[in-house]
């Protein structure tokens, strides 16, 4: 084993498919944890203003420094701690491991959508039944489906305001 606890080249090859399989999924829950735990860890330094201590005027600001994020990376870890502080719901599924990395984001992008704040609500817990049992392709679709829906005047308002600014 190497020091990231990764089968060398001939023990993965003397593993079974399934033995390949399990493997992989541990490693991919390993990789979940990982990324809520940042994400609570990201929240709670915001929820309490720890990031203004060290000088940084935002959470984003405070990840750049503090471990060389990219600015969307950054504010992926902000949104997903906000929404995994807001809904209990998600915060289990991700617990549970339920939910992948890529939903957890999406999810915590539309979540951070000011325009669909009202309709989150009700929603959440079909949005993470679906973030659950539906592969990432048809999840992405039926939650930008959601989104559009929730915020019919979002999209309108940016091509009026596009053609305006012509």
């Amino acid at each position: 084993m190497s020091s990231f606890d990764v089968p060398g080249v001939a023990e993965m090859v003397a593993m079974s498919p399934a033995e390949r399989g399990v493997f992989t999924r541990r490693l991919d829950r390993d990789r979940r944890e990982a990324e809520a735990r940042m994400a609570t860890w990201t929240h709670q330094v915001e929820s309490h203003g720890l990031h203004a201590v060290d000088g940084h005027r935002s959470p984003v600001a405070w990840g750049k420094a503090e471990c060389n994020w990219s600015a969307r990376e950054a504010l992926g870890f902000v949104k997903l701690g906000r929404l995994l502080a807001r809904f209990p719901a998600v915060a289990l599924a991700v617990e549970t491991g339920e939910v992948g990395v890529a939903q957890m984001h999406a999810l915590a992008r539309v979540a951070g959508n000011p325009r669909v704040q009202q309709h989150l609500d009700d929603a959440v817990e079909l949005l993470v039944g679906q973030a659950c049992t539906l592969d990432f392709d048809e999840f992405l679709v039926a939650l930008l489906r959601w989104e559009s829906l929730a915020d019919e005047d979002g999209a309108h308002d940016r091509h009026e305001r596009a053609h305006r600014n012509r």
